[in-house]
């Protein structure tokens, strides 16, 4: 699977989302674009967790002041 910034696997979940709410895709290919859904959002989960992570080092290293 491509790696994606985290815009673009917000964007691809998005994309995902929309083909999963057609009732036109078979079966195959919905578990497939499940499964490629559940990668993005644990890797988006993990920009956020360590988008968070680096707010709170500079907060720390500016005295909470930024």
């Amino acid at each position: 699977m491509k790696k994606f910034n985290f815009e673009q696997a917000f964007l691809r979940l998005s994309e995902i989302s929309s083909k999963l709410s057609d009732s036109e895709i078979g079966i195959t290919e919905s578990i497939s674009l499940f499964e490629e859904g559940s990668k993005l959002v644990v890797d988006c989960k993990k920009f956020i967790s360590d988008a968070t992570i680096k707010i709170d080092k500079i907060k720390s290293e500016s005295d909470g002041e930024i």
